[in-house]
Protein backbone atom coordinates (compact mmCIF):
# COMPACT_ATOMS: atom_id res chain seq x y z
CA UNK A 1 0.00 0.00 0.00
CA UNK A 2 1.26 3.14 -1.00
CA UNK A 3 1.23 5.20 2.47
CA UNK A 4 1.43 8.72 0.64
CA UNK A 5 -1.38 8.23 -2.16
CA UNK A 6 -3.16 6.78 0.85
CA UNK A 7 -2.89 9.85 3.22
CA UNK A 8 -3.39 12.66 0.05
CA UNK A 9 -6.60 11.06 -0.40
CA UNK A 10 -7.66 10.59 3.50
CA UNK A 11 -6.95 13.65 4.61
CA UNK A 12 -8.39 15.62 1.59
CA UNK A 13 -11.63 16.30 3.21
CA UNK A 14 -10.09 18.53 5.34
CA UNK A 15 -7.40 21.33 5.74
CA UNK A 16 -4.70 18.75 7.61
CA UNK A 17 -1.85 20.48 9.48
CA UNK A 18 -0.08 17.06 9.86
CA UNK A 19 2.42 18.21 7.50
CA UNK A 20 3.82 21.68 7.00
CA UNK A 21 4.07 20.50 2.80
CA UNK A 22 1.85 19.24 -0.07
CA UNK A 23 1.74 15.26 0.59
CA UNK A 24 3.57 15.19 -2.82
CA UNK A 25 6.52 17.09 -1.57
CA UNK A 26 6.67 15.47 1.72
CA UNK A 27 9.71 13.24 2.55
CA UNK A 28 9.29 9.39 3.25
CA UNK A 29 10.29 10.07 6.81
CA UNK A 30 7.64 12.85 6.96
CA UNK A 31 4.76 10.74 5.36
CA UNK A 32 5.56 7.83 7.71
CA UNK A 33 5.60 10.02 10.71
CA UNK A 34 2.07 10.89 10.08
CA UNK A 35 0.86 7.32 9.19
CA UNK A 36 2.19 6.12 12.91
CA UNK A 37 0.34 9.17 14.62
CA UNK A 38 -2.87 8.45 12.63
CA UNK A 39 -2.53 4.72 13.84
CA UNK A 40 -2.79 6.20 17.55
CA UNK A 41 -5.60 8.81 16.99
CA UNK A 42 -7.27 7.17 13.38
CA UNK A 43 -9.37 8.75 11.00
CA UNK A 44 -13.47 7.76 11.99
CA UNK A 45 -15.76 7.05 9.53
CA UNK A 46 -19.82 6.72 10.62
CA UNK A 47 -22.27 4.14 9.31
CA UNK A 48 -25.77 4.63 9.07
CA UNK A 49 -28.70 1.96 9.62
CA UNK A 50 -28.90 1.69 5.81
CA UNK A 51 -24.97 0.65 6.27
CA UNK A 52 -23.87 4.24 4.35
CA UNK A 53 -20.55 4.93 4.90
CA UNK A 54 -20.14 9.28 6.09
CA UNK A 55 -17.02 11.09 6.87
CA UNK A 56 -18.17 13.01 9.27
CA UNK A 57 -15.92 15.92 9.25
CA UNK A 58 -17.08 16.71 5.56
CA UNK A 59 -20.48 18.95 5.99
CA UNK A 60 -23.58 18.41 4.26
CA UNK A 61 -24.12 21.27 1.16
CA UNK A 62 -27.28 23.24 1.14
CA UNK A 63 -27.02 25.51 -1.37
CA UNK A 64 -25.68 25.36 -5.09
CA UNK A 65 -22.56 27.24 -3.82
CA UNK A 66 -21.75 25.31 -1.41
CA UNK A 67 -21.56 22.32 -4.97
CA UNK A 68 -19.90 24.58 -7.81
CA UNK A 69 -17.60 26.62 -5.91
CA UNK A 70 -15.34 26.57 -8.83
CA UNK A 71 -17.92 29.50 -9.65
CA UNK A 72 -16.95 32.64 -8.53
CA UNK A 73 -18.89 35.87 -10.03
CA UNK A 74 -16.90 38.46 -9.16
CA UNK A 75 -14.19 36.83 -11.13
CA UNK A 76 -16.93 37.07 -14.44
CA UNK A 77 -15.39 40.06 -16.77
CA UNK A 78 -17.05 39.05 -19.26
CA UNK A 79 -19.92 37.93 -21.55
CA UNK A 80 -17.58 34.82 -23.28
CA UNK A 81 -16.49 34.26 -19.29
CA UNK A 82 -19.83 33.58 -18.43
CA UNK A 83 -20.89 31.68 -21.50
CA UNK A 84 -17.25 28.98 -21.10
CA UNK A 85 -18.64 28.40 -17.33
CA UNK A 86 -22.38 28.09 -18.05
CA UNK A 87 -21.63 26.18 -21.43
CA UNK A 88 -21.44 22.95 -19.63
CA UNK A 89 -23.22 22.88 -16.45
CA UNK A 90 -27.02 23.84 -15.14
CA UNK A 91 -26.54 27.61 -14.75
CA UNK A 92 -27.17 27.24 -18.67
CA UNK A 93 -30.97 26.44 -17.60
CA UNK A 94 -31.21 29.68 -15.90
CA UNK A 95 -29.67 31.74 -18.32
CA UNK A 96 -31.86 30.09 -21.35
CA UNK A 97 -34.84 30.42 -19.00
CA UNK A 98 -34.02 34.35 -18.97
CA UNK A 99 -33.48 34.87 -22.21
CA UNK A 100 -37.14 33.28 -23.50
CA UNK A 101 -38.28 35.52 -21.03
CA UNK A 102 -36.79 38.47 -22.44
CA UNK A 103 -38.20 37.12 -26.28
CA UNK A 104 -41.51 36.83 -25.06
CA UNK A 105 -41.33 40.33 -23.78
CA UNK A 106 -40.10 41.87 -26.66
CA UNK A 107 -42.59 40.05 -28.87
CA UNK A 108 -45.25 41.03 -26.49
CA UNK A 109 -44.22 44.57 -26.97
CA UNK A 110 -44.10 44.68 -31.03
CA UNK A 111 -47.88 44.30 -30.34
CA UNK A 112 -47.94 48.14 -29.76
CA UNK A 113 -47.42 50.97 -31.84
CA UNK A 114 -43.76 51.52 -31.82
CA UNK A 115 -41.57 53.96 -34.65
CA UNK A 116 -40.50 51.88 -37.29
CA UNK A 117 -36.95 52.05 -36.25
CA UNK A 118 -37.80 50.39 -32.84
CA UNK A 119 -39.87 48.09 -34.02
CA UNK A 120 -37.34 46.92 -36.83
CA UNK A 121 -34.74 46.60 -33.87
CA UNK A 122 -36.94 44.72 -31.76
CA UNK A 123 -37.65 42.26 -34.21
CA UNK A 124 -33.88 41.46 -35.22
CA UNK A 125 -32.87 41.02 -31.62
CA UNK A 126 -36.00 39.01 -31.10
CA UNK A 127 -34.57 36.71 -34.00
CA UNK A 128 -31.38 36.66 -32.21
CA UNK A 129 -33.52 35.10 -29.35
CA UNK A 130 -35.15 32.57 -31.13
CA UNK A 131 -32.01 30.56 -31.80
CA UNK A 132 -32.56 27.15 -30.46
CA UNK A 133 -28.96 26.57 -29.60
CA UNK A 134 -27.72 29.71 -29.02
CA UNK A 135 -30.26 31.98 -27.75
CA UNK A 136 -29.29 32.39 -24.16
CA UNK A 137 -25.44 33.32 -25.67
CA UNK A 138 -27.06 36.19 -27.75
CA UNK A 139 -29.12 36.81 -24.59
CA UNK A 140 -25.75 36.95 -22.14
CA UNK A 141 -23.58 39.00 -24.89
CA UNK A 142 -26.65 41.89 -25.24
CA UNK A 143 -26.72 41.62 -21.24
CA UNK A 144 -23.10 42.44 -20.96
CA UNK A 145 -23.20 45.09 -23.03
CA UNK A 146 -25.36 46.93 -21.08
CA UNK A 147 -23.70 45.48 -17.51
CA UNK A 148 -21.89 42.80 -16.54
CA UNK A 149 -22.28 43.39 -12.72
CA UNK A 150 -26.31 42.25 -13.55
CA UNK A 151 -24.99 39.00 -14.79
CA UNK A 152 -22.85 39.00 -11.82
CA UNK A 153 -25.85 38.97 -9.55
CA UNK A 154 -27.81 36.53 -11.66
CA UNK A 155 -24.87 34.04 -10.98
CA UNK A 156 -24.41 34.93 -8.01
CA UNK A 157 -28.35 34.74 -7.04
CA UNK A 158 -28.34 31.13 -8.65
CA UNK A 159 -25.72 30.06 -6.26
CA UNK A 160 -27.25 31.00 -3.23
CA UNK A 161 -30.22 29.04 -3.92
CA UNK A 162 -30.69 25.87 -2.40
CA UNK A 163 -29.63 22.67 -4.15
CA UNK A 164 -31.20 20.94 -6.91
CA UNK A 165 -30.82 17.50 -7.00
CA UNK A 166 -32.26 17.20 -10.09
CA UNK A 167 -28.74 18.41 -11.47
CA UNK A 168 -26.87 15.95 -10.24
CA UNK A 169 -25.84 14.77 -13.17
CA UNK A 170 -22.70 17.86 -12.88
CA UNK A 171 -22.18 17.22 -8.98
CA UNK A 172 -18.75 16.18 -8.00
CA UNK A 173 -18.63 12.96 -6.79
CA UNK A 174 -17.16 13.91 -3.42
CA UNK A 175 -20.25 16.22 -2.56
CA UNK A 176 -20.97 15.91 1.07
CA UNK A 177 -20.10 13.23 3.89
CA UNK A 178 -21.48 10.35 1.80
CA UNK A 179 -19.63 11.30 -0.98
CA UNK A 180 -16.13 12.06 0.35
CA UNK A 181 -16.30 8.55 1.90
CA UNK A 182 -17.02 7.35 -1.54
CA UNK A 183 -14.16 8.76 -3.13
CA UNK A 184 -11.72 7.88 -0.24
CA UNK A 185 -12.92 4.26 -0.61
CA UNK A 186 -13.54 4.14 -4.07
CA UNK A 187 -9.31 4.86 -4.02
CA UNK A 188 -8.56 1.64 -2.32
CA UNK A 189 -7.52 -1.11 -3.78
CA UNK A 190 -10.12 -4.56 -4.28
CA UNK A 191 -8.14 -6.32 -1.10
CA UNK A 192 -8.50 -3.44 1.31
CA UNK A 193 -11.90 -3.17 0.89
CA UNK A 194 -12.42 -7.23 0.22
CA UNK A 195 -10.81 -7.20 3.98
CA UNK A 196 -12.89 -4.23 5.30
CA UNK A 197 -15.94 -5.84 4.05
CA UNK A 198 -16.68 -2.55 1.89
CA UNK A 199 -18.25 -2.24 -1.18
CA UNK A 200 -18.60 0.61 -3.67
CA UNK A 201 -22.45 1.38 -5.08
CA UNK A 202 -22.20 3.55 -8.36
CA UNK A 203 -26.17 3.96 -8.41
CA UNK A 204 -28.85 1.36 -7.55
CA UNK A 205 -30.71 1.76 -10.83
CA UNK A 206 -30.52 3.94 -13.72
CA UNK A 207 -30.91 7.49 -12.97
CA UNK A 208 -30.13 7.41 -9.27
CA UNK A 209 -28.56 9.72 -7.28
CA UNK A 210 -26.94 6.81 -4.78
CA UNK A 211 -23.58 6.56 -4.80
CA UNK A 212 -21.82 5.79 -1.61
CA UNK A 213 -20.07 3.14 0.00
CA UNK A 214 -21.27 0.72 2.13
CA UNK A 215 -20.36 -1.40 4.73
CA UNK A 216 -21.30 -4.99 4.44
CA UNK A 217 -20.62 -6.11 7.81
CA UNK A 218 -20.38 -5.69 11.14
CA UNK A 219 -18.51 -2.11 12.35
CA UNK A 220 -16.48 -3.85 15.24
CA UNK A 221 -15.54 -6.79 12.32
CA UNK A 222 -14.39 -3.73 9.73
CA UNK A 223 -12.35 -2.37 12.68
CA UNK A 224 -10.71 -5.87 13.80
CA UNK A 225 -9.78 -5.76 9.86
CA UNK A 226 -8.28 -2.65 9.44
CA UNK A 227 -6.09 -2.95 12.53
CA UNK A 228 -4.48 -6.39 11.40
CA UNK A 229 -3.91 -4.26 8.02
CA UNK A 230 -2.31 -1.37 9.80
CA UNK A 231 -4.59 1.37 7.93
CA UNK A 232 -5.35 4.22 10.13
CA UNK A 233 -9.08 4.38 9.96
CA UNK A 234 -11.97 3.24 12.41
CA UNK A 235 -15.87 2.81 11.65
CA UNK A 236 -18.42 3.73 14.39
CA UNK A 237 -21.91 3.55 14.13
CA UNK A 238 -23.89 7.16 13.47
Amino acid sequence: MNRRTFLASLLAATASALLPVPFAKATPAQVDDVWHRLLDDPVYFEVDKYQTIRDPRVPEPKTRGDIFEDIDPVSIKTPAELIAIAESGPLRDRLLDLADERRRAIEWSLEDDLPPGDRRRLKRIAGLLADPDDRWKEWVRQEGRQSMAGLRKIVADWLAEPIDWDEHVWFPDDIGSMGAAKVFFDSLDFDTLDALGIKIVEGEYPGSTYYAAELTGDVEVANVAAARLGIPVRFRSA
